[in-house]
């Protein structure tokens, strides 16, 4: 496997998770704020 693939797939890892913590993050916000509205 070449080291310019290996490259290429630690980047689309990293750029898919930020991508997923960023989702689950304004998510929980918003949980978060629906909850506050309630209390």
């Amino acid at each position: 496997m070449p080291v310019s693939a290996i490259l290429v797939s630690v980047r689309f890892i990293r750029y898919v998770g930020s991508d997923i913590i960023h989702v689950c993050i304004t998510r929980y916000t918003d949980l978060y704020n629906q909850l506050y509205k309630l209390v």
